[in-house]
C-alpha cells in the first residue's frame, strides 16, 4: 500500500508531471482494484531557456531509433507575423507525422512562447486529432501559436491531391468565363 508521485517516480522531472503522477496515485489509492498509469505519450516538455524549447511525443532521433517511419514538416518563425512584429524571429515549429497521414507523432517548438505553443499539439495527440484539425481551427492573429496553423497548412499543401488540384483549376476556369480566358 505505498503510493508515490513526483520526481521519485520518474521518468519526467517536471512540476506538471508531479501533478499528473500525484492525481494518478490518489486515484489508485482510492480505487486500488483498478490501478492506472499516467499516460505520458503526449506529455508536453518545456525547457525555459532563451529561446524556450518545448516538445511533445517523439523526436526525430527517438522515431529513428525505434524504427518508426515519419515525415517532418518545419515552419521557421522568421515567416510568422507575430515573430516579425516582436523582432523574435529565431526559432521554428517542427511536426513529425505518420507517412501519408496527418496523425501527429511528435512536435518541437523553439522560440518565444514555446511552452504555450506546444499545448495544441499535445491536445491533438491525446485526442487522436491530426494536422487537418489544427488547420481547421481559427487561430488568433497575430500570435505565436498561429505557427501551428501555418505548419498544418504547409503539410496540407505538400499532401494535396494533384488530381483534386487539377479539377479545381478546371472548375475555376469555368467560373471565370470558360476556357477561352486565361486565369
Amino acid at each position: 500500500g505505498v503510493f508515490a508521485c513526483g520526481d521519485c517516480t520518474g521518468p519526467l522531472l517536471f512540476t506538471h508531471f508531479a501533478s499528473l503522477s500525484g492525481s494518478t496515485a490518489a486515484v489508485n489509492a482510492l480505487l486500488p482494484f483498478a490501478p492506472r498509469k499516467a499516460d505520458v505519450s503526449a506529455f508536453p516538455r518545456v525547457t525555459y531557456t532563451d529561446p524556450e524549447v518545448a516538445s511533445v511525443g517523439l523526436s526525430e532521433i527517438e522515431a529513428t531509433n525505434r524504427g518508426i517511419p515519419f515525415e517532418s514538416t518545419v515552419h521557421e518563425l522568421a515567416h510568422l507575423d507575430r515573430a516579425l512584429a516582436e523582432d523574435e524571429t529565431e526559432g521554428f515549429v517542427k511536426v513529425l507525422t505518420k507517412p501519408g497521414s496527418d496523425l501527429i507523432l511528435g512536435a518541437t517548438v523553439m522560440g518565444p512562447s514555446a511552452g504555450e505553443t506546444i499545448l495544441e499539439f499535445a491536445l491533438a495527440m491525446q485526442n487522436s486529432l491530426g494536422l487537418k484539425a489544427i488547420l481547421a481551427t481559427t487561430h488568433p492573429y497575430p500570435t505565436f501559436v498561429e505557427a501551428n496553423r501555418l505548419i498544418a497548412g504547409k503539410w496540407a499543401k505538400a499532401h494535396a491531391s494533384p488530381t483534386g488540384l487539377a479539377l479545381l483549376r478546371v472548375w475555376h476556369r469555368i467560373r471565370l468565363g470558360g476556357f477561352g480566358r486565361r486565369s
